[in-house]
């Protein structure tokens, strides 16, 4: 006789349950043998209290813009105010006027922004404010 899902999970809950009567009367029989009252055991959900992380590595902290009034959209829109330049012109601008690059290959940064960025359109070899 082929069983369907439901008829399994019932024919294990009964199952299960007779082995808990089982074992119930177990407890209380040696309860009654050690000569206590006859405890009823009851399964309780454990409850799992979430830890806290532990804090961050110092430096995993110290990244990101290094202190910077500006970003680096305000400071690059700002340098192309004056017209179109090519990407070493502007990472000198931006360096001059004070941006310091967490990375150790900011041309890469500048690089990602000027491309990606909708307020900045690229004529040629050089990027200018849209």
């Amino acid at each position: 006789m082929k069983f369907t899902a439901l008829q399994e999970f019932n024919a294990l809950r009964e199952s299960l349950l007779s082995e808990r009567k089982e074992l119930q009367e177990r407890v209380d029989a040696i309860n009654e043998a050690l000569g206590g009252a006859s405890v009823s055991v009851t399964f309780v959900p454990r409850i799992v209290k979430h830890r806290a992380k532990p804090p961050l590595p110092k430096r995993l902290l110290t990244r990101g813009r290094q202190g910077n009034a500006r970003s680096l959209k305000q400071m690059v829109i700002e340098a192309t105010k004056s017209g179109p330049k090519t990407k070493h012109e502007i990472l000198e601008a931006v360096q001059k006027a004070g941006y310091k690059f967490a990375t150790s290959n900011p041309l890469n940064s500048l690089g990602t922004f000027l491309y990606t960025s909708p307020q900045i359109k690229k004529d040629g070899d050089k990027f200018g404010p849209a």
